[in-house]
């Protein structure tokens, strides 16, 4: 998924499910260089979480959107 979004900088709108992030090193992917490349120039401003998350997941989107201005979970 950051390989896509790494390419894909002018989305202002995203839909995670975080049921993926489930067995996977969340502080690992966070230190990733891809991450932070992806995090310094996306343009995703609204971010979709259609099921329920943990909170560390939650962290994980909010920190891969830092231009985040709407956050809906669990439509």
């Amino acid at each position: 998924m950051l390989e896509l979004l790494r390419f894909l900088s002018h989305i202002h709108t995203q839909v995670f499910y975080p049921k993926p992030f489930d067995n996977i090193d969340l502080i690992s992917i966070q230190q990733n260089e891809t991450f932070q490349i992806v995090s310094n120039t996306n343009n995703i401003r609204n971010v979709i979480i259609k099921e329920y998350c943990t909170f560390e997941q939650l962290k994980l989107f909010v920190y891969l959107c830092p231009r985040l201005q709407q956050l809906s979970i669990r439509i």
